[in-house]
């Protein structure tokens, strides 16, 4: 799949969501989103406004922003960003890095 087409899904691996089973997952699909991902609590990419006008450049920029967030805000294992990625072209091999948000320390 391209990015452009490319929603990622994911329910964040904290004490909150101890219960869902979702918790700590990310799923990367496209619009309409499939009935098996509508229970993740977050979402990013193909269903939010601008992202399909954004170039190329602007979408990783976009998502290495949303990658550090879900590390470092909401605890999920890089490992499970990898492994979801692999179905986006753009990011397979995975061109992101885990280092904190902008103005944010761990």
């Amino acid at each position: 799949m391209k990015a452009i087409d490319a929603m990622v899904v994911w329910t964040p691996n904290t004490s909150t969501n101890r219960l869902d089973p979702t918790r700590g997952n990310v799923a990367v699909v496209s619009i309409p989103e499939p009935a098996e991902t509508a229970n993740y609590l977050y979402s990013d990419g193909a269903c939010v406004h601008g992202w399909k006008q954004t170039d190329d450049g602007g979408r990783m920029e976009w998502m290495q922003r949303t990658v550090s967030g879900m590390i470092h805000h909401d605890k999920i294992e890089e490992a499970a960003i990898i492994e979801a990625f692999k179905l986006v072209d753009e990011f397979n091999p995975y061109p992101f890095t885990n280092k904190p948000p902008s103005g944010n320390e761990d």
